[in-house]
């Protein structure tokens, strides 16, 4: 439905926070690829108390999750589309429309535990670290991960935050041990502590994160095994939501589903049973962002060209050299589809020794340059559907 009359939106969001930075990307994006005739009014909660009030509103887009936005919007009494990071306790409020709009956390949990079973972790547990203080959001993603352990038979070891964590780690012997974190943040300080208490991460504790956070990523000792959220596409979803506020009857919830897991080392899936071709996979998933061949894999391994090359062709059915590209190309992929970085750095930190040789690889194996590619996900990720309604 285009809205061809003017609509005049007030957007409860906070641009001095990144994430909500990003939610307003993703609304703007999605206003400016539309014909509608909207207007929309970005202000924090703080400066909306002083100004709102005055302003007529068809419609409002807020941040659910800071309780005086929903009082706001209690009081002003228009169509809402209430954005949260969490859909199983809602707030109480009538209003003329109201449609939710969070992540699918149960998707999110589902993913990262099949990720973990896969790479042979049978005891589960949760590390929060402060974010619980933060949100629900933290408690939610808990409590679900957990319950999705217990249905499927495996053990529970239990819900951990900044004060228990180290306790839980230093007593008892444990087997491989898998934890989910509640944000990238969490696996990131979880990685810092394992590495203080002597334990190796993936070999004693698998750990996966949430939100593909290329900062957190980088920061950190290992890299982050994580389930991607974008926070673009709920700003998408949202102004999506707004366009059906008219039309709406009674209260909807519609949830963002989750990317794919990132298998990166914190949480590595082996792609092999062959011990040889396991370690050489893991070499390259640490060190593709630097200038490697061939070559140092192999003094890695401890083993011969000959050897190695074999291995790879019966069980890869691929060179060293390919694989390594792939992992490279597939970087260079996440990089362009999820960020602004110039194409020039991104040859960097794939690895690559120059701009020229990215798009040389691009125009090799994608039949396309980098600038093209990035168009092109650009125009996917507008046009195809990502929601689900409950």
């Amino acid at each position: 439905m285009t809205l061809s009359k003017e609509q005049n939106v007030l957007v409860l969001l906070d641009v001095k926070h990144p994430y909500d930075r990003m939610l307003i990307d993703g609304m703007v994006e999605a206003l400016q690829n539309s014909n509608d005739n909207l207007q929309m009014s970005f202000m924090a909660y703080d400066e909306a108390l002083l100004v709102a009030q005055d302003d007529h509103w068809d419609a409002i887009v807020a941040d659910f999750d800071r309780p005086g936005n929903v009082e706001l919007c209690r009081r002003l009494q228009v169509p809402v589309v209430g954005l949260m990071s969490y859909h199983h306790v809602l707030p109480e409020i009538q209003l003329p429309g109201l449609i939710y709009v969070a992540p699918d956390t149960q998707s999110i949990v589902v993913k990262a535990l099949e990720h973990l079973v896969a790479c042979g972790v049978r005891q589960f547990g949760y590390f929060s670290g402060m974010a619980a203080e933060i949100g629900l959001w933290a408690e939610q993603r808990e409590n679900l991960f957990r319950q999705c352990v217990e249905e499927n038979g495996y053990q529970w070891l239990g819900g951990f935050d900044t004060f228990t964590i180290r306790q839980h780690l230093t007593q008892g012997t444990y087997g491989h041990r898998g934890y989910l974190c509640a944000s990238d943040t969490q696996a990131r300080q979880l990685i810092t502590l394992a590495g203080k208490l002597q334990l190796n991460v993936p070999g004693d504790l698998a750990i996966i994160g949430i939100d593909n956070d290329a900062v957190e990523n980088q920061l950190s000792k290992v890299p982050i095994c994580t389930v991607p959220l974008d926070p673009r596409q709920l700003g998408v979803a949202a102004y999506n939501a707004l366009r059906e506020l008219r039309d709406i009857q009674s209260c909807q919830h519609h949830l963002v589903s989750s990317g794919d897991v990132v298998n990166r080392l914190s949480a590595y899936l082996s792609v092999s049973d062959d011990a040889l071709v396991s370690k050489a996979m893991k070499y390259i998933y640490c060190h593709y962002h630097r200038p490697i061949k061939a070559e140092q894999i192999i003094v890695e391994c401890h083993t011969s060209r000959s050897t190695l090359e074999s291995r790879f062709k019966k069980h890869l059915h691929k060179t060293i050299h390919q694989v390594l590209h792939e992992v490279r190309l597939k970087h260079a992929k996440e990089l362009l589809s999820h960020t602004d970085t110039p194409i020039e750095d991104i040859a960097l930190q794939c690895g690559l020794s120059s701009i020229q040789y990215l798009y040389y690889l691009f125009r090799k194996e994608v039949g396309m340059t980098p600038n093209q590619y990035r168009l092109e996900f650009s125009h996917k990720h507008r046009d195809s559907p990502f929601t689900s309604r409950i």
